[in-house]
């Protein structure tokens, strides 16, 4: 079982609107844990929003792997959330490495893989990086 999450990444006010960012800038592999670990801050990010804590939300992921969103012949339940389009994200993700009995449960109906979107500037991270936004609403 892994330790209730507490921190969160931005909360921002902008015209009496306030909204709860998480991020993920994934570098170095890990790929089922990374998307497990995403899929978690959907779920964190739902309940700020859920408490009135915040109007709305974003979970932002950026990276230059394309492991994230095109199959790379290994994939796996969580992986193909993010790589088939029209993949569902919804209800109880189970983690897909390590413990067997720890999961998060996703409220909202999302659809990653149709999300992708190419980062423009290649100074950033090269050619091929991209960014996935989640948006949360009430």
């Amino acid at each position: 079982s892994r330790p209730v999450k507490s921190n969160l990444d931005l909360l921002i006010r902008n015209n009496g609107k306030t909204s709860a960012i998480e991020l993920k800038v994934p570098l170095n592999g890990r790929h089922p844990e990374t998307l497990y670990d995403f899929c978690y801050d959907i779920a964190f990010v739902e309940g700020i929003v859920r408490a009135g804590h915040a109007d709305s939300g974003i979970c932002l992921m950026l990276t230059s792997d394309r492991a994230f969103w095109s199959d790379s012949g290994r994939g796996s339940m969580i992986h193909n959330l993010f790589r088939c389009k029209g993949s569902l994200l919804n209800g109880v993700i189970q983690k897909p490495t390590g413990s067997a009995n720890t999961k998060v449960v996703v409220s909202g109906k999302y659809y990653p893989a149709d999300l992708w979107v190419t980062v423009q500037n290649t100074r950033l991270l090269g050619n091929t990086a991209k960014y996935l936004a989640i948006e949360i609403e009430p």
